[in-house]
């Protein structure tokens, strides 16, 4: 079952999704939260495949081989919808590309009231929920408490602290972990990657199957991710006073770049979390290099202001006071190093 959702991980999910399939009690909304890379847009779309597949409700996955199937993965099945910053950037008239708008989630209301074509369900995927603005919740949010009896709505996010507590209610939770290193080296070994490659890649994936599934086929999203590393590594390495220089120049960036202070961010917390678990002993081998003056204490708490920075920034606290608050919470630290 789990090899025909084409999923790689997330075994409880699947397992859930199909069981709920079979036993045909699918809710009419999901959302599907975590971390980016975790692959939560491949298990939405399989979900869906399984939602309008022929023989879906039968055996809990798509068959793969019915026309339903072969056009829900080339994303042509007139049942099934997706939204997302880049299908909003596309439509110049829908706003700009940083934050979901009102106008996408009217398209999206409206294309949930039209009945199925060909299948039992019509079915709509909105990617990055995190960015929808306020306006656009409150109209997603008359939706989802009056939905069409066909549709199923799967709501995508990084994050999902964001989203109103009214909308996340309305929804079927469906929180996706972190993947082990082995399952992921397993997955690449079975799309045609040699061992040492895939056990390499694994490693670097930090427990991101989706980031190692794009990283097998574009060398340069590593490229990108070392370089993002050794930039998160510089920045928690400078003198209090550098740091909050760099607070200020990623706040001057964050109203047309969003998205890419918020990787920064991401990538931060990443070093300091591989830093605290070096500090409690539960990282072994690979990792990080604990500086030795540095406590597990102030390893916690330089994590947990990372999160709290990216809480605040989802909630409008003003990115410059925002991100200050978070760097002067950072322990002071001697020159540490990263493998990978």
């Amino acid at each position: 079952m789990f090899d025909r959702w084409n999923v790689c991980g997330h075994r409880q999910a699947v397992s859930r999704l199909s069981g709920e399939l079979r036993a045909n009690t699918i809710r009419h909304a999901y959302l599907f939260s975590g971390p980016a890379g975790l692959g939560k847009m491949a298990l939405a779309q399989s979900f869906c495949k399984a939602i309008v597949c022929m023989s879906g409700r039968a055996t809990g996955h798509a068959c793969g081989e019915c026309d339903e199937c072969r056009r829900a993965e080339k994303l042509i099945h007139p049942d099934v919808t997706v939204f997302s910053l880049q299908t909003q950037s596309e439509q110049s008239t829908k706003g700009s590309g940083e934050r979901i708008s009102i106008d996408t989630v009217r398209e999206l209301s409206a294309v949930a009231a039209y009945r199925p074509y060909s299948a039992l369900n019509r079915v709509i995927i909105l990617d990055d929920a995190e960015t929808l603005t306020e306006i656009a919740q409150e109209a997603l949010l008359k939706t989802l408490e009056d939905p069409p009896p066909h549709v199923v709505i799967v709501l995508i996010a990084t994050r999902s602290e964001p989203l109103r507590p009214t909308i996340r209610s309305r929804c079927e939770a469906i929180e996706l972990g972190l993947v082990d290193s082995a399952t992921i080296a397993d997955c690449l070994k079975a799309r045609g990657m040699a061992d040492p490659e895939a056990s390499h890649l694994a490693s670097l994936a930090e427990g991101r199957p989706g980031w190692a599934l794009a990283a097998r086929d574009d060398e340069s999203i590593v490229t990108e991710r070392k370089a993002a590393l050794a930039r998160a590594l510089e920045w928690i390495e400078m003198s209090p006073f550098q740091r909050v220089c760099r607070a200020f120049e990623l706040a001057s960036e964050f109203s047309r770049g969003r998205s890419n202070v918020f990787a920064e961010l991401e990538t931060v917390e990443l070093v300091w979390r591989r830093v605290m678990m070096r500090a409690s002993g539960a990282l072994l081998g690979d990792g990080v290099s604990k500086p030795p003056d540095l406590t597990l204490v102030e390893s916690v708490n330089a994590v947990e202001s990372v999160s709290r920075c990216m809480s605040d920034l989802d909630f409008n606290v003003r990115p410059r006071l925002a991100l200050q608050s978070m760097v002067m919470e950072w322990p002071e630290v001697s020159r540490i190093s990263i493998n990978g």
